[in-house]
């Protein structure tokens, strides 16, 4: 029997509501997400997530994929499945133990370098990692001897190092750019319209502030990926992000800045005001408006 599991992973940014998002997708699509992982990786503000998913149909898992990578808190997504990947899962089995059968669960044990954890006159907790096959043959044997409970995880994967390589899609990553952008565009234009509509503007200028710090964080996340996939872009649109990067390290200025003060508030309005002019700007640039056609 053909085995229909797929494994996708995500890299995402730590942000709230992201993994939500995520199994709403395959929800709506109606594919059965068998195990998922999801954890930080070395990097600030990033989280890495393995998904192992039913399909028959692999059209369906590359359009979620794609879906996935538009998501705006996703940064990437692959389907390795058919990559050269290490995947380990981890087990731990809580069972009955008896005199007369507690050297024998040792002994398997020891067999596959599974480690006792926690011990009583009558019970064992034992911890196993391994592959899929592995924590399966294990929980088997284990079925001898009456498991109480048992917790398990989803696979955590990595692939191989002689198959990294660069995957990140550009196109994606350059729609994440204008999406920032338009993102600024908006807040801008909502605060303008709040300001005559409300007095209570300290309220207002601390939740635009707010959205333009997540903004800014953004950015440069995406930054970064572009700094990863530097060779693979063009260099008008690398020199682009570098001139945005400059706008936005305005922002960055004025971000902590008192707004209380009239002085503050003032210098806020004119920077973001002169940021929006740039930004404008850069959305009315040719290469930003056709950059899906690349």
């Amino acid at each position: 029997m053909k085995d229909s599991k797929r494994v996708l992973v995500a890299l995402v940014e730590d942000k709230f509501g992201v993994l939500n998002r995520v199994v709403s997708l395959f929800r709506r699509r109606g594919i059965n997400i068998v195990s998922s992982t999801i954890g930080p990786t070395h990097e600030y503000n990033r989280s890495r997530m393995a998904l192992v998913v039913e399909a028959e149909n692999v059209d369906d898992i590359e359009q979620v994929r794609k879906q996935l990578e538009k998501l705006v808190y996703v940064i990437r997504a692959q389907d390795i499945t058919g990559d050269n990947y290490i995947a380990r899962e981890l087990a731990l089995i809580h069972v009955w133990a008896t005199p007369e059968n507690r050297t024998k669960i040792f002994q398997i044990a020891e067999i596959f370098r599974a480690n006792i954890v926690d011990v009583a006159p009558n019970q064992l907790i034992i911890e196993i990692t391994g592959d899929e096959d592995t924590i399966d043959s294990f929980q088997d044997l284990m079925k001898d001897f009456h498991i109480i409970e048992m917790a398990r995880t989803g696979r955590v994967v990595l692939t191989r190092c002689r198959d990294m390589r660069p995957l990140i899609d550009k196109r994606a990553l350059i729609g994440r750019v204008r999406i920032v952008l338009d993102e600024f565009v908006s807040e801008y234009h909502r605060i303008q319209v709040t300001k005559q509509k409300t007095h209570n503007q300290e309220t207002q200028y601390d939740t635009f502030r707010k959205r333009l710090k997540n903004i800014y964080e953004r950015f440069g996340l995406i930054k970064q990926e572009f700094s990863i996939a530097s060779k693979e872009i063009a260099p008008h649109f690398l020199a682009s992000v570098s001139s945005i990067s400059k706008t936005f390290e305005d922002l960055n200025t004025v971000l902590d800045i008192d707004l209380v003060a009239e002085a503050g508030k003032s210098k806020f309005d004119k920077t973001v005001a002169k940021i929006h002019t740039d930004v404008q700007n850069y959305l009315q640039q040719e290469m930003w408006i056709h950059y899906a056609e690349l």
